[in-house]
Parts: C-alpha cells; structure tokens; sequence
C-alpha cells in the first residue's frame, strides 16, 4: 500500500486531498492508498478560517472568486469537476434553509454540492445574513469560508474510492526527514511516527515565538485570533507594527469587536466612528508609512 502525508489541513490541504481522490477514482479498481492527514484543527477550516469567528472578520475576495474546483481553463492532471464557487456555495446553502430544490445554479455544480455531506440548519441559521449578504456583493466572512471548507473536506472524504483510506491525525508534525528507499518520516507531536512515500507540506501560517523584553508585551506576526488581543486592557496604549493584512483584522478585534460603531456623517455617505471606550489606543507604523489601499467596489465581468 503506498502512503502519502498532507501536513496542514487549510484550504490548500484539502486542495491537495481532492485532486489525490479524483486521482483514485479516475484509475481502474484495485488502487490501494492511505491517505495521513496532520491537522490539530477542524480539517477544512483550520485554524484561519474556523467557523466560530467574529463576522466582522472577512476575506479580500468577492465570493464568486473562491473556488477550491479546478475546472477545465486549469492546466492540471486529473478529472476537473465544476464545483461551487462560494457564491455559489452560499446560494446553494440559502435554497437549503428555505426547504427549496432550486438555488438559480448550473445543475451539474448543484450535482456536485449535492455529493458532499448538506451543511445543517444548525450550521447555517446563524449565518444565514452572511450568506445573504455573499450573494449581494459583500465580501465573505470568514466563518462562512470556513464552512465551505468544511462541507469540502467532507465531499472529499465521501468520494474515497475502494481501496483508499484516510487517517486524520488531530496533532501537529514537528519533523520531518528522509528515510530509507526514498520515503520520509515524520514525527508528530502526540509520539507517532508515519514513515510515507510523498509528504505535502501545507502548513500556511506558522506561530511565531512570543516575547516580552523590559516590561512590554510583544504580540509576533500571525493569526490575531491566536494573539490574546482579547485581554488588552481599554486604554493601553498598544504599538502595532505594519499596515498590511493582518493590522485590519487587529484593528477590528480591537474596534468594532469591542462595541465600537460608524455612524453617518454627512451626505456624501461618510461615516464616522464612534468609541465604545473600551479601545486601547492603536500607535500603527511600517516601512511604507501608509495602509495598503483598499479593495474598489463593483465586480469583474
């Protein structure tokens, strides 16, 4: 049995697991593979998309720009499959709440949706707005992605053809080496030890070291979900170094998330923010000196 290992199991991990199942089953019978999956968070989601974020987090990317199916314009070996984009996804969902067959989508994605385990009510209901709001141009929340990552690893794990299994290791790798005969090791953290033909690594974004140097908190680069943003007092003056993605995602765990709001300021449609007071006081620089400019509105053709 040949064995192959998915280090990571985000977007491009599940990316990976999908093209290794349509790999299996576009063969004749008699495949036999065992696929390792090394996740320590929910496969799918991960740990940067996970489902139970604010929804004031977002992506960068109109809805109908998302997609984890690669469809014939890719140059990639395999079967394509015309699956959902995440608008699609979210119309797809929304037909589901309201009990409905028709979701206004090409019958052979709404096939596809339907090969995957259906999103639950339970799952949906909260998020019923954001789906919504997918669909009326806003960018998705994140959380949403997260469930179309999930509903994506579960149409994966679904599809495994006979003779392919799948082992999904709740942990983190901490090594990995060459081993005899061509093949690599990896040591994970709970003690196992998997010896594989081919290793993926899909790891995104690594944790950095945090420090704390004559008397300062430093908060390193990374996810601000897993910074403790949460347990900075109101009014500490904080100093946050670059302008870049991970600054906006900060700024609105650190705003709005804390019952901050914009308001109407004039009749050009300005807005306003309006503290909550419980904000700590933001000191933002970085090598540019300026934000990076923001998305325009409208859609691409």
């Amino acid at each position: 049995m040949r064995e192959v290992a998915v280090v990571g199991g985000g977007p491009r991990g599940v990316a990976v697991l999908e093209r290794v199942v349509a790999h299996a089953r576009s063969r004749p019978p008699g495949v036999r593979l065992r696929l390792h999956l090394v996740e320590p968070h929910e496969p799918g989601p991960g740990s940067v998309w996970r489902v139970d974020q604010p929804a004031e987090l977002v992506m960068n990317t109109d809805g109908s720009h998302v997609t984890l199916f690669p469809d014939p314009s890719v140059e990639v070996l395999g079967p394509t499959v015309p699956g959902p984009t995440l608008q699609e996804w979210c119309r797809l969902a929304l037909a589901l709440l309201a009990d409905s067959p028709r979701a206004d989508v090409d019958p052979e994605v709404a096939r596809v949706f339907a090969e995957g385990p259906a999103p639950t009510r339970t799952e949906l209901d909260p998020v019923r707005d954001r789906l919504t709001a997918v669909l009326d141009g806003a960018f998705p929340s994140r959380a949403v992605y997260g469930l179309y990552l999930r509903w994506f690893f579960g149409r994966a794990r679904a599809l495994l053809p006979d003779g392919v299994e799948m082992v999904v290791h709740r942990t983190r790798a901490v090594a990995c080496a060459p081993a005899a005969g061509g093949r690599y090791r990896l040591d994970l953290a709970d003690g196992t030890r998997l010896v594989v033909d081919a290793a993926v690594l899909a790891t995104g974004w690594l944790a950095a070291r945090r420090e704390t140097r004559a008397g300062l908190r430093h908060l390193p680069p990374g996810n601000p979900l897993d910074q403790g943003l949460e347990t900075v007092p109101p009014g500490t003056h904080l100093a946050v170094r670059g302008f870049g993605m991970n600054f906006f995602d900060a700024m609105v765990l650190l705003t709005v998330c804390r019952g901050g709001r914009f308001v109407p300021s004039g009749p050009d449609g300005s807005l306003s923010y309006r503290p909550s007071g419980a904000e700590p006081v933001l000191h933002v620089g970085s090598r540019r000196g300026v934000p990076f400019r923001g998305k325009a509105e409208g859609r691409l053709p």
